[in-house]
């Protein structure tokens, strides 16, 4: 579980900054955290594939409750992602 971590640009719980990578999040928590962009995971210029995780209560102060991302590649399978705010 990723939890109750504040960043004060990007990526609260989970920053990715490695161009043309894949992120792999299996059966995870990412939960309670804060950040500017992507409260609770940022990812910039890379594959995200999301296994059964959830992605919840999250906040960023601009863009990307849950999730900011640059890139259209997102795969999610039994993910849920609920109660984000940005």
């Amino acid at each position: 579980m990723i939890q109750s971590n504040k960043a004060n640009s990007t990526g609260g719980g989970i920053a990715g900054v490695i161009s043309k990578a894949t992120f792999i999040l299996l059966v995870s928590t990412v939960d309670s955290n804060s950040a500017n962009l992507g409260g609770g995971l940022y990812m910039f210029s890379s594959e995200i594939v999301l296994t059964q995780s959830v992605i919840s209560n999250n906040i960023a102060s601009a863009n990307g409750g849950g999730i900011y991302t640059t890139t259209k590649n997102i795969a999610l399978t039994n993910t849920n992602i609920i109660k984000n705010t940005a």
